[in-house]
Order: C-alpha cells, then sequence, then structure tokens
C-alpha cells in the first residue's frame, strides 16, 4: 500500500518495458509500482496522499555527475553578497558587509561570496580597502561566484601572512598596486593557499550547510550526485556516510 500516489500522469519511466505510465506508487520512500490510471483502486488506502498530476509529466531524479558538495555546504553558511541578494555595487557590499559585522564580536572572520564583477556598478573587483571600510575590525574573506578569487581585508590579510615581501604562490597569483607593489587583496587560485591558514567552518555549521544543500537539490529534482572535488578521500567518504545517518542524505 502506498502512502503517496501520483496519477493522471505523464510517466517518463526510461524503461522499455514500460513505455506507457500514468500513475507512480510510492510508500517507505521507495516507489512501489509504476503503472496505469486502473491500478489506483487497489493501491490506495484512506491514509494515501493522493495528486491529480493534471496530465504533467513526472521524470525520474536527477544525477548531478560534477558537484562539489562540501564548498557547497560552506557557502550556504556565508553572506550572500550575489546579484539574487540585492547586491549591485560595491556600496551595496560594504552595506551587508557592515550590517553583518555589528552582529559579530571583533575579531570574528566574515565568509561573504557570490559578488562578480560585471554585476557592479563599477565594473572592477573589490579590494582591501573596499572591505576596510565594511569591517575594519573583522577579518573578511570575500569569494567571488568563480570560487576562482578571493578578496581579503587588511586584517586578514595580516592574520594569514601575506604582505608586500610575499611571493605568488605556486599556480595562485596575488594582485598587487602597480605603484608601490602593495598587495591589493584580490587572490587568484588560491583556494589551497586560504584553506591551509584559514580556520574552517565549524561541523555544527558545516552540517547545517549540508542540510540546506540537500533540501536545494530535492527541490530541484536532483537525487543524488558524484561529487567531484580533487581532495576527496577517505576522511570525506566518512563525512558523506555520518551526513547519511544524520539528516537522511544521499549520496548516491
Amino acid at each position: 500500500m502506498a502512502d503517496l500516489i501520483l496519477y493522471n500522469a505523464n510517466i517518463i519511466t526510461l524503461d522499455p518495458n514500460i513505455a506507457n505510465a500514468q500513475l507512480v506508487a510510492i510508500g517507505d520512500g521507495r516507489i512501489q509500482a509504476v503503472a496505469g490510471d486502473e491500478a489506483l483502486k487497489d493501491l490506495k488506502h484512506s491514509d494515501t496522499q493522493v495528486v491529480d498530476c493534471c496530465g504533467k509529466t513526472v521524470l525520474p531524479g536527477f544525477c548531478d555527475t560534477h558537484f562539489h558538495l562540501q564548498s557547497s555546504a560552506a557557502k550556504s553558511m556565508t553572506l550572500d553578497v550575489s546579484p539574487q541578494a540585492n547586491v549591485y555595487s560595491i556600496s551595496d557590499l560594504q552595506d551587508r558587509i557592515g550590517t553583518n559585522s555589528k552582529k559579530l564580536a571583533s575579531g570574528t572572520w566574515i565568509r561573504a561570496s557570490g559578488y562578480h564583477e560585471f554585476h557592479l556598478a563599477e565594473g572592477r573587483h573589490p579590494t582591501r580597502w573596499d572591505l576596510d571600510k565594511a569591517a575594519p575590525n573583522h577579518p573578511v574573506k570575500l569569494t567571488h561566484q568563480s570560487r576562482h578569487a578571493h578578496i581579503l581585508n587588511s586584517l586578514a590579510l595580516e592574520l594569514i601572512g601575506i604582505s608586500i615581501s610575499t611571493p605568488d604562490p605556486p599556480g595562485g597569483l596575488i594582485d598587487r598596486s602597480a605603484p608601490t607593489g602593495e598587495p591589493t587583496g584580490i587572490l587568484f587560485e588560491m583556494n589551497d593557499f586560504l584553506s591551509r591558514r584559514i580556520a574552517p567552518l565549524e561541523e555544527r555549521e558545516i552540517n547545517r550547510g549540508v542540510e540546506l544543500v540537500n533540501q536545494k537539490l530535492l527541490s530541484l529534482g536532483i537525487t543524488s550526485i558524484h561529487d567531484a572535488s580533487s581532495h576527496n578521500g577517505i576522511k570525506q567518504w566518512m563525512s558523506l556516510c555520518s551526513w547519511k545517518k544524520k539528516i537522511n542524505f544521499c549520496p548516491g
């Protein structure tokens, strides 16, 4: 017997043996039956939720074959400064970060993400000095929409040891002011460098981030993923297993 039945639907089964179906029944979190509408009376009971799809199409769950779960979870726990959050200029960005800083004790890291210079009225990356005006007493890490660039304010640069004499790390680039060589705070392709020097989010924050990402994926019909992170290993696999137990997350 089913907990949920979708009927009067165009069911895309991807199974050549069941080319035409109008009904799918779900019970205990699994598909129990795929059939024609005539099966409705045999599958439902008094507590079954029955949904008339009015001829709309029902698809199997999608698999995202190139996903970065932990970075997506971390991003979901950062301050959103994307255009979707109505941030259209460096001034907007400063206001958003400045407002957030007032909720945090001095010295607490502020992590923000989602900006893109093409979507800012100024048409450029923010700099350390722009971020200093917003939160001079908090280290700030601002992440580009592509995740291939980060902006750090002056306090953050000091804390992780980047100065005028710091050489570019292998594969990375520290943007510098042309007249002086002083770092502007803009760092390209330096994810690994920063991850070794900035404390990660706490476990409870990552767990909450995974919950939010899981909800977002499911809302889009994505029911499984392949995590393509380059640093995956046994530790990451154990994290996936723990999330499956804690929050009913399904890594696929």
